[in-house]
C-alpha cells in the first residue's frame, strides 16, 4: 500500500494548527484538536489523485520510495488536502492552489516537467513507437545522377 507524500506536520506547517483543527472539525467547532482520521483521510484521498498524474510518467513503487519526500510533492499534497477538506466554502485562494496543483501534475504526467527524482528516469512517452533502422542504403548523394540519362 501506498502512502500520502505529507504528513499531519507538514499539513500544519503550511497552514497553521488552527486552520487543521478546524477544517478536521467541521461538525463540531468547540472541538480544539486536529481529528487525525479526516486529515489523514484527505492526505491519502491527495496522494491517490496525484498518482494518478504521476503514474503517467513513473512507477509509483519508485516515486513513494525516495527519502525523504521532495518538497514539490509535499506541498502538492498538502495544497490538494486542504482542497479537499474545506468542503464548506472554498475560498478564492484554496481554489487557486488545488488548480496550481493539478496544472503542474498535468505538466510532469505529459512530460512538460519533471520532478528530478535523481537517477529515476521517466518512461519513454507512450505516444511515440521506438524503432531502430539499419543506414539507408539509397541517399540523395548516391541517386543524384538518376533520371538525368
Amino acid at each position: 500500500m501506498l502512502f500520502p507524500y505529507a504528513t499531519r506536520d507538514d499539513m500544519v506547517d503550511a497552514f497553521t494548527l488552527d486552520e487543521m483543527v478546524e477544517l478536521t472539525n467541521l461538525s463540531d467547532p468547540d472541538v480544539n484538536t486536529i481529528n487525525g482520521d479526516t486529515l489523514d483521510q484527505a492526505l491519502r484521498e491527495a496522494a491517490d489523485e496525484m498518482d494518478a498524474y504521476l503514474a503517467a510518467r513513473h512507477s509509483l513503487e519508485q516515486v513513494h520510495a525516495i527519502a525523504p519526500v521532495p518538497n514539490n510533492l509535499v506541498r502538492l499534497n498538502c495544497d490538494i488536502a486542504r482542497y479537499r477538506l474545506d468542503n464548506n466554502t472554498t475560498r478564492e485562494t484554496v481554489l487557486q492552489r488545488y488548480k496550481d496543483a493539478i496544472a503542474f501534475l498535468r505538466d510532469v504526467a505529459q512530460g512538460k516537467l519533471n520532478l528530478n527524482l535523481g537517477d529515476s528516469q521517466p518512461e519513454p512517452p507512450r505516444d511515440r513507437p521506438a524503432y531502430q533502422a539499419p543506414k539507408p542504403v539509397f541517399t540523395r548523394d548516391n541517386l543524384s545522377d538518376y533520371g538525368s540519362f
